[in-house]
């Protein structure tokens, strides 16, 4: 890797993925000395199916780190979309136009020192803590994040601060789709197992982009639970922080709550899948030694 070229990375998908892609992009300019840009040029693309509050508005990603070239990707989705060509192929042809772009296979963790000398556009998921890890700066995500929060989010904060609770975020929504069957849906019998292993009298929150579908499942739980109904208006970001003011939180294979055990406390309990993909490998160095690993149980689709 040249030191001194500057280096792009492109964000989007949802702020799951867009949190690893920006800390792959700090990772490499702190250890590497790189010059870093963002292109955020795709968030608006993809806003509709990923709705809410970006790394940008957030406040993580400052003006002078904006790229100002147009992202690849928009040049050719028109014309791909159209002829029926699938996000992946298209992302290939991509790389075709331009020797100076890398597309980065894994999912997981890659080490970025051995990007190809020319390279000065990458593009990938970096799923993994190494990156948040060995930050010395480190994203930070807060009540102090959100310009204007609701009512609902503020007078859930405050409560937060008196309860001892955990947080459970069960993914349906989207996962119920058939392009993201690889992905898998953990089932009720894997929460179940967690909630064995929290104290007895330990209140359990739900958090869900499925409200009305979980709470019907969550009859097979012999623990108590409250499923969380935030307001229409409310961001997702908003759920996000709540959760990670829980003393334990159980997670499911969504980066969406990866994040959030990864901006609670370090006393914080956090509990993972065993495998993270149903059908397919798992990202490398995902989940920290240091989460409790309880084994993936899957709904059957």
């Amino acid at each position: 890797m040249k030191k001194n070229n500057p280096l792009e990375f492109v964000i989007a998908g949802g702020l799951g993925n867009q949190l690893f892609m920006l800390c792959a992009g700090l990772y490499c300019s702190e250890k590497f000395g790189r010059r870093i840009t963002f292109d955020i040029s795709d968030l608006e693309r993809v806003a509709f199916l990923h709705p809410g509050l970006n790394v940008y508005e957030l406040g993580l990603i400052s003006e002078h780190q904006i790229s100002k070239r147009k992202s690849m990707r928009r040049i050719i989705n028109a014309p791909t979309l159209l002829l029926g060509v699938s996000a992946k192929i298209a992302r290939k042809t991509s790389r075709l136009f331009s020797k100076t772009t890398y597309l980065v296979e894994e999912i997981g963790f890659v080490d970025l020192d051995r990007l190809p000398p020319a390279t000065k556009r990458i593009e990938g998921y970096f799923q993994s803590w190494r990156y948040l890890s060995g930050l010395n700066q480190k994203p930070e995500l807060s009540v102090r994040s959100i310009l204007e929060p609701t009512d609902w989010f503020v007078e859930e904060m405050k409560l937060a601060k008196e309860r001892n609770f955990a947080a459970f975020h069960i993914r349906r929504g989207d996962y119920a789709q058939s392009t993201n069957r690889t992905n898998g849906i953990l089932s009720i019998e894997y929460f179940q197992k967690v909630s064995e292993l929290l104290p007895a009298d330990l209140e359990i929150l739900i958090f869900t982009d499925s409200p009305v579908e979980v709470s019907a499942e969550l009859g097979k739980m012999e623990k108590s639970f409250k499923v969380v109904h935030p307001p229409i208006n409310s961001d997702p970001v908003e759920s996000l922080i709540l959760m990670a003011q829980a003393s334990h939180i159980a997670i499911s294979n969504s980066t969406y709550s990866w994040w959030a055990a990864a901006f609670a406390s370090k006393e914080t309990a956090i509990f993972a899948p065993t495998k993270w993909f149903e059908l397919r490998g798992d990202p490398v160095d995902l989940i920290p030694d240091h989460w409790i690993k309880v084994q993936s149980e899957w709904v059957k689709q």
